[in-house]
């Protein structure tokens, strides 16, 4: 439809520019779209590869990530955290997902504050991730780790950019 409008728009270059922005940040989104995707299909058929890491850096690395992505001054409280027997990749796929969509959903006039720990026994490794933001409703349990499923309409204004397929990533890389 841009595209039209840019061809049509030749003798005004206030409607080609905006058209051809139009066309730009477009492109930019589907990009990151099908970026995402391929993520989701690689976490989905990935085998993990397993080995002893070290659980304070990569929650360090995704703290730090999601601090610089989110515009914000979040607050994290990380308590101590045991070494693991995980796939580093895939845990932090998971573990910044996580803790991106705690920092990102909160309301706009709150401080993200997030709480961090790990505990390891012979049932396997228990990560819990705690934030101040308004919580998933409870209807939407069932359906919130689909692929491109999204709670908030992309006409919703005030909802956090998102494609719907963090989770869906999160739950596949878990069940892996």
């Amino acid at each position: 439809m841009f595209a039209d409008i840019a061809l049509s728009a030749k003798n005004t270059p206030d409607v080609l520019e905006t058209s051809l922005n139009s066309i730009r940040d477009l492109s930019d989104e589907m990009d990151a779209l099908i970026a995402r995707l391929l993520e989701f299909t690689r976490a989905t058929f990935q085998e993990p590869k397993c080995e002893a890491v070290n659980l304070e850096n990569i929650v360090k690395t995704c703290t730090q990530r999601a601090a610089d992505h989110s515009g914000r001054s979040p607050i994290f409280h990380v308590t101590p955290m045991p070494d693991a027997y995980v796939d580093p990749i895939l845990m932090e796929r998971v573990l910044c997902n996580l803790i991106q969509n705690a920092v990102k959903y909160v309301q706009p006039d709150q401080t993200p504050e997030v709480k961090i720990s790990a505990t390891q026994d012979s049932d396997g490794l228990l990560i819990d991730i705690t934030d101040n933001g308004p919580g998933i409703d409870p209807k939407y349990a069932e359906v919130i780790f689909d692929p491109l499923h999204r709670i908030h309409k992309a006409s919703d204004e005030s909802a956090p950019d998102g494609n719907g397929l963090g989770l869906a990533i999160v739950r596949s890389i878990v069940e892996s």
